[in-house]
């Protein structure tokens, strides 16, 4: 995911639209300049921090979860999908994340429904 198709998907909007559940545009564009230049333990932490901070701000926790799949941690990044899911049920990009991870694991059937 690249810094464009991030900034489609998280709105300058939704980032200014309540600074206590939604994180800085200086966080969100450290945490996609580590993302970018592949440096993904610090782009982990950013994530983390970002997701304890701001535990409603869902695309957050989907952008974890995408990195912790980089990372090849799919089992916690399937963990993290299904918070995504259960937090924002009617998220297109959430359960496009749970199949992809679930494809990843092997979980084929469970990718299907």
């Amino acid at each position: 995911m690249n810094i464009l198709m991030l900034k489609l998907f998280m709105t300058t909007k939704e980032l200014n639209h309540n600074k206590k559940t939604s994180p800085s545009k200086d966080e969100i564009s450290a945490l996609l300049s580590s993302y970018n230049n592949k440096d993904m333990e610090k782009a982990y932490f950013l994530a983390k921090e970002i997701t304890k901070s701001y535990p409603a701000f869902t695309k957050g926790f989907n952008f974890l979860a995408l990195i912790l799949r980089s990372m090849d941690k799919k089992e916690e990044s399937y963990s993290t999908c299904k918070r995504v899911v259960e937090l924002e049920p009617n998220s297109v990009s959430a359960y496009s994340n749970l199949g992809i991870t679930l494809m990843e694991l092997n979980r084929v059937s469970e990718a299907i429904e």
